[in-house]
């Protein structure tokens, strides 16, 4: 791949995380969720950002980490385990980047809980949420440059 040649990427709803480097690809899929049937969801997002953010941790920059994480920029478990990133929306995405929209105890409300986010040379040109294009949330769109 040309030096600076700008790649787009996009999330929408699908596995945890996805991994993407120069050197290699890790797709992250699959339904683990059985195994924490009896755990929180709190739990379990916390275990299991710990565990990718390691794994991710060990391969070589640039990383480009794209996904549902299931969790806002302000939660606990996203600032001790991606805050080291970048994250394209919050760099240079408008508005509140609204990725999914439900029901909490019977108050709608909307939350930006897909991500996009990189590190060592990577860095967002862009960056914005998609239509809609039959998912539970929307997709993130990002132009970045390497």
């Amino acid at each position: 791949m040309p030096k600076n040649e700008v790649l787009r990427f996009q999330s929408p709803h699908c596995s945890f995380v996805s991994l993407i480097c120069t050197e290699q690809t890790v797709h992250l899929i699959g339904d683990v969720s059985r195994l924490f049937q009896l755990w929180d969801k709190t739990k379990y997002r916390k275990i299991m950002s710990q565990i990718i953010a390691e794994l991710i941790s060990k391969l070589s920059s640039p990383k480009i980490i794209v996904g549902d994480f299931n969790m806002p920029v302000e939660s606990k478990i996203y600032r001790d385990n991606w805050a080291k990133y970048r994250n394209a929306f919050s760099k240079c995405g408008t508005g509140y980047g609204w990725t999914e929209k439900s029901m909490f105890h019977g108050i709608p409300i909307a939350v930006r809980i897909d991500h996009i986010l990189m590190d060592g040379n990577a860095e967002p040109l862009n960056c914005e949420v998609g239509p809609d294009v039959g998912s539970d949330h929307l997709p993130v769109l990002a132009d970045i440059k390497l």
